[in-house]
């Protein structure tokens, strides 16, 4: 599966870096290697749709 997040943290001495994605209408934070992150161009970014907050 493939999702669309915001870098929030850089870990350059392990290679790692801090994502929030958005899953299932909750954004969680994720740690991820560089290999598993690909960069989009700006043509291919569009804006996340609005979360809902869980009443």
């Amino acid at each position: 599966m493939n999702y669309n997040g915001t870098v929030d943290e850089v870990d350059p001495e392990h290679g790692k870096m801090k994502v929030s994605v958005a899953i299932f209408g909750r954004t969680v934070s994720v740690e991820l290697e560089y290999w598993k992150v690909d960069r989009l161009s700006p043509e291919e970014m569009m804006p996340s749709p609005p979360i809902s907050p869980i009443e």
